[in-house]
């Protein structure tokens, strides 16, 4: 994945989409499950090619993915494609197939104001959040403490949010698993 998008407007829109979408998902691969605080590098995967302007940018269109499965996913486009189907829906698939028309002209200023703001609310609810799920005042206070290092401060949000998410998906992965397991036992004893 390019570190460097360029200075023109395209260019900021698209590193800011990709901030949106890996914030959007804690930093964790949806794929796999691991976290960039496990040391892995977090990237934003396409769904559409980015090459196609009208879903370049669109939160919808893409997913954050750890290095490895986002090459596994594009050395696989078969098995990524249903895994797609099963994690977002057809609904989801066919909304950016009828999005994804090439030869749309796109303005890349407005999306650049747009994926600012989403960043900001994103850090904002994220905040709130964290505020939410720790109870005790004297919690709440030297955490507002920490405002004045504006780099400590979102990092240990990010932290935070990130441990609470990580929680949420390791019981929702518990609750997948025994929904397959019991799919699979359905599916040996009945016959067709």
């Amino acid at each position: 994945m390019p570190t460097n998008y360029g200075k023109k407007a395209k260019a900021k829109a698209t590193k800011l989409h990709s901030l949106v979408v890996r914030t959007r998902d804690n930093f964790t691969c949806r794929w796999c499950g691991i976290t960039r605080g496990e040391g892995k590098q977090i990237q934003c995967a396409h769904i559409i090619s980015r090459s196609i302007s009208a879903t370049r940018t669109d939160e919808l269109n893409a997913l954050a993915l750890c290095a490895s499965c986002h090459w596994k996913q594009s050395k696989n486009p078969l098995v990524w494609a249903r895994w797609l189907e099963q994690e977002l829906g057809n609904e989801h698939l066919d909304y950016l197939l009828s999005k994804g028309v090439a030869g749309v002209k796109v303005d890349f200023e407005i999306l650049v104001k747009e994926h600012a703001v989403k960043e900001a609310e994103y850090k904002k609810n994220w905040f709130k959040e964290y505020l939410a799920a720790e109870g005790a005042v004297k919690q709440k206070e030297s955490w507002a403490g920490y405002k004045t290092s504006e780099l400590h401060y979102e990092t240990l949000v990010a932290e935070a949010l990130v441990k609470a998410k990580r929680e949420k998906l390791h019981s929702l992965r518990t609750a997948c698993d025994a929904l397959r397991t019991l799919a699979a036992n359905v599916r040996s004893q009945v016959k067709f």
